[in-house]
């Protein structure tokens, strides 16, 4: 009964060591890191300054104006995966003739020379999308269709202003009888200097910590909760961040030497033990 009860508990012990080593695998420096204020992204919901609800560590920001107010969730990390990256996109549902802004610093973009997004029009109605510095212009606004995917360009001068990303909802109504969403997903973001390309950081103003009480942040609507659902399939396979093919042989490899280290320990305690035990035994 002793030899038993001992071999089960290296067993454990050394299938415990190889999940622990297999999750690993999923493990990058994806945590956030400080930021100064001039390098947040402040986000406006109609004209007014909105902070994220709390529960905001794992890469995901929600922002919304009271229960029936139009909704924002950004999702990424300032630094993400082998290559330190930042990986942001968001999705915004809007009610009608309402619009969401934010204000990302030149300070995110240094010696940029133009900027670009990715916008895809995941609604049931057309929505306005700017992008760049110029943002009184009369042609900052595109207009992205229902179903329309493309690529928003912005160019600079010679010193990179603030940047703009405004989304504005056109007026439509949305009855029991006929649900409209006006929804935007917005990915790849970007800017180049005169050199190279980088991926643009969204990190944005946080809420101060507080004692205070925490308010109940509304449900989210479908294209949000969907656009969720996908991001944490992302992180779990390592997609949202950056895991390449490369890197992960790297720890495919590592990993199955300790595998291998652990199995030989196992199998040199389990060819010890029995004789130990038998010798306590006859002692005993």
């Amino acid at each position: 009964m002793a030899i038993r009860f001992y071999r089960k508990t290296l067993l454990s012990i050394c299938v415990l060591a190889l999940i622990s080593g297999f999750s690993a695998l999923m493990i990058c420096d994806a945590e956030e890191q400080p930021s100064t204020s001039s390098e947040k992204v402040v986000v406006s919901i109609d004209g007014g300054a909105v902070l994220p609800s709390f529960g905001t560590r794992a890469g995901s920001w929600f922002y919304s104006v009271g229960d029936g107010g139009s909704q924002l969730l950004l999702l990424g990390f300032p630094k993400a995966g082998v290559e330190q990256k930042p990986n942001y996109r968001l999705v915004a549902d809007l009610n009608s003739k309402s619009y969401i802004t934010l204000s990302i610093p030149s300070a995110n973009a240094p010696n940029a020379v133009s900027s670009k997004c990715f916008v895809r029009n995941i609604g049931d109605v057309d929505v306005q999308v700017g992008w760049g510095a110029k943002s009184d212009s009369t042609d900052f606004l595109t207009l992205v269709k229902v179903g329309q995917e493309l690529d928003i360009v912005a160019r600079y001068g010679v010193d990179a202003p603030l940047t703009t990303l405004k989304i504005q909802a056109p007026e439509f109504v949305s009855s029991s009888d006929e649900l409209k969403s006006c929804s935007v997903e917005i990915t790849r973001f970007e800017y180049e200097t005169a050199t190279v390309a980088n991926s643009l950081s969204l990190d944005p103003v946080r809420k101060e910590q507080s004692l205070d009480p925490i308010s109940v942040s509304p449900n989210f609507r479908s294209a949000l909760a969907e656009e969720l659902v996908e991001w944490d399939w992302r992180c779990k396979t390592g997609l949202a961040l950056n895991v390449n093919q490369k890197h992960t042989c790297k720890r495919l490899k590592s990993v199955s030497r300790k595998v291998g280290l652990y199995w030989r320990i196992f199998k040199k305690l389990l060819t010890i033990l029995p004789t130990k035990v038998l010798f306590l035994s006859m002692k005993t």
